[in-house]
């Protein structure tokens, strides 16, 4: 671990280039501690790393101080880039240059990016900030070309840590104002959800008043915040059940009550959200007094001296490995692939609208997990019962590299599969482009793949899915052999075993 200086920062050890700069060996897909990250995970790790770089460079300007926190705190330190199964980045600020950055930031990002933050943004309801690199999806040649053809906005979580007062009684009061605050923010945001609707067999008089009671129950607290803090709360927002821009004032409003102590009054600092659930999580200031860098990706970050103390009392004995995707859905880009999935279906429409192709050329298969009807005689045996399924996809580098000793291990599974037909049914995803591609290697290693996949096809006791319905054998198979391939990654997200095919031994 290196002492911190300006050298090491993220953005200056690209030699101040405009972009960062990776390796092409970086975004290939790999196993990193069992764990399977595709090729889209690492465009979008880049991507991340790039907003990064954007903010570092505006925290350098103002002479402000960050640090890797939480999930990038531990890959920095265990892993020496992220943790296989995160997705996302965090860093921590001490408040008076985390509340200075507010001021700044928006100003000093690049055009198109957001800084989204309750002081800085109505209607944000969340306590921290989240800078956005964008808005959407976009697979627009500019875009692709500064976020590493990432086509998925992704954010950086930046957390203030606060002082907490060193007096009990006083540490109890803000603790129980910040909550109330957050309550209120809560509820709103409930609110805006529809989370307190009308369920079924309820009657209305139900519903209106289970509303009643929240509303009261937020009416009471900002009274409360506005008659003992005298926090000029805009009450306006709960008369007119503006419910976002009413959770985002009180998580503004518990921004304030968190940072009402300063450095003198305290000998520990907090992430405030954080401490009010666990409030083991308080770390004695001078754990943050010097900076070291670590390692990250190639690159350099800044953590804390005591970043073991730190790490330990957040996860305890955070050497071992807990595989999980935090604290939302892996990966969290999965919502944004639905809606990139919609947009190439929108194109395709206004392309055949525009008469530059025919409809009739665009094929757009119905999406079910329902396994179709003709495969039924291999899943099924006479008993009535379905046989284990086993999910096969290979690699065409793989095969480009290894030639006949890779077909050679292709007809050893096949023959492997086949002999245990009656036990096991082999769910078999040739790639589409595979022959082509060892067609430009050797044309005899073209011919005797499709042979042996032409066989595989006539004998008929295995499944060819040369569909694009991935969902679908997800949904359906129950372990996975075979290479490297996107599949693995939804299939992972199941929680089903994996075994990668080696074309040495295993």
């Amino acid at each position: 671990m290196l002492s911190w200086n300006a050298e090491h920062f993220l953005f200056i050890a690209q030699g101040g280039a405009d972009m960062l700069e990776f390796p092409e060996s970086f975004f290939k897909q790999e196993i990193r501690e069992g764990f399977y990250l595709d090729t889209t995970m690492k465009t979008l790790w880049a991507a991340e790393l790039e907003l990064l770089q954007k903010v570092a460079e505006v925290c350098d300007k103002y002479g402000l101080k960050w640090f890797a926190a939480c999930g990038t705190l531990l890959g920095a330190i265990r892993h020496e880039g992220f943790v296989p199964w995160d997705d996302d980045m965090d860093i921590w600020m001490i408040r008076n240059d985390y509340n200075t950055l507010m001021k700044v930031l928006p100003k000093e990002l690049p055009e198109d990016y957001r800084a989204r933050s309750p002081l800085t943004e109505e209607g944000y309801d969340q306590f921290h900030t989240c800078v956005n690199n964008g808005s959407g999806i976009s697979i627009a040649k500019d875009w692709l070309e500064r976020n590493h053809n990432c086509p998925f906005t992704v954010g950086l979580d930046i957390f203030p840590l606060d002082y907490l007062p060193r007096n009990e009684t006083d540490r109890e009061l803000q603790k129980n104002l910040f909550t109330l605050a957050g309550r209120v923010a809560q509820v709103a945001k409930q609110m805006a959800r529809g989370d307190f609707d009308a369920k079924e067999g309820e009657t209305e008089e139900e519903v209106q008043a289970r509303l009643q009671y929240f509303k009261q129950e937020m009416e009471d607290g900002i009274v409360y915040l506005k008659e003992s803090c005298k926090l000029p709360i805009n009450q306006q927002l709960l008369e007119e059940e503006k419910w976002y821009d009413l959770s985002s004032e009180m998580w503004k409003w518990a921004n304030h009550i968190a940072m009402m102590y300063n450095e003198d009054e305290a000998d520990v600092l907090v992430e405030y959200v954080d401490y009010t659930l666990w409030e083991v999580k308080k770390y004695p200031k001078e754990w943050f007094a010097e900076t070291y860098a670590a390692s990250f990706e190639g690159f350099m970050l800044p953590v804390p001296a005591e970043y073991d103390r730190i790490l330990r009392q957040i996860y305890g004995n955070y050497e071992l490995y807990h595989i999980n995707g935090g604290a939302h859905e892996y990966p969290y880009y999965k919502r944004q692939l639905e809606q990139l999935r919609e947009y190439v279906k929108k194109i395709e429409k206004e392309t055949v609208k525009a008469g530059l192709v025919k409809i009739e050329d665009i094929v757009v298969e119905e999406e079910s997990t329902e396994i179709p009807e003709p495969w039924f005689p291999v899943v099924m045996r006479e008993d009535g019962s379905r046989k284990k399924l086993m999910l096969t996809a290979n690699d065409p580098k793989v095969f480009a590299q290894y030639g006949d000793k890779a077909l050679d291990k292709l007809e050893e599974v096949l023959k492997v599969f086949e002999d245990r037909k009656e036990q096991i049914a082999l769910w078999w995803r040739p790639h589409p482009a595979m022959k082509k591609i060892l067609d430009q290697v050797s044309t005899k290693l073209g011919e005797r793949y499709q042979k042996i996949l032409d066989q595989y096809k006539a004998a008929g006791w295995g499944i060819c899915d040369e569909t694009n319905q991935t969902e679908r054998a997800v949904a359906n198979c129950d372990a996975y052999y075979g290479n490297m391939n996107a599949i693995l990654q939804p299939f992972q997200n199941a929680g089903k075993p994996i075994m990668i095919m080696q074309m040495d031994g295993g």
